[in-house]
């Protein structure tokens, strides 16, 4: 019995003595070696909490605002970037994207006409096979060109 308990303080002892002298080794708080100018200035790892929030997002071009060349949004050959559940003007339609149904592999948009009643949408199901090929909405032909959850991309047809 004296010999274990000899050897758990034996142990015991020589492994706090390793912990001590590691530490001292790595003296990570060691205030006295690193002065009061280290203190002021902490060590940099490459980036900064300091983020200018407002320059960050103005540097990110929207996808609902207009496009640089100044054309309309439903201009031939053009792009169109449809965030779900966000209104989005083509010509005289607003399309609002409602969302992908990946087990009827079928997506929902809506169209408003505000030149008849801007109350009242026009909900459209599509099936994305056939909308990859060509659709018409609101007297306009689109083609699908990506899907997901959020956002839908079409290109505007003539």
């Amino acid at each position: 019995m004296q010999t274990e308990t000899k050897q758990t303080l034996v142990s015991l002892t020589v492994s706090i003595a390793l912990a001590l002298v590691m530490l001292a080794w790595v003296d990570p708080f060691s205030i006295e070696k690193r002065g009061d100018e280290a203190l002021s200035h902490p060590q940099s790892f490459g980036w900064s909490w300091n983020i200018d929030s407002r320059q960050a997002f103005e540097e990110i071009p929207s996808p609902l605002s207009p496009t640089p060349t100044g054309e309309k949004s439903g201009a031939p050959n053009q792009s169109l970037l449809l965030i779900r559940d966000i209104p989005h003007d083509v010509g005289k339609v607003t399309l609002v994207y409602r969302g992908f149904d990946l087990w009827k592999g079928t997506f929902r948009i809506d169209t408003l006409i505000p030149a008849l009643d801007s109350e009242v949408t026009y909900p459209r199901r599509f099936r994305v096979d056939d909308a990859r090929r060509e659709f018409t909405l609101g007297g306009q032909r689109f083609r699908l060109i990506d899907i997901g959850r959020r956002s839908l991309q079409l290109a505007s047809l003539r």
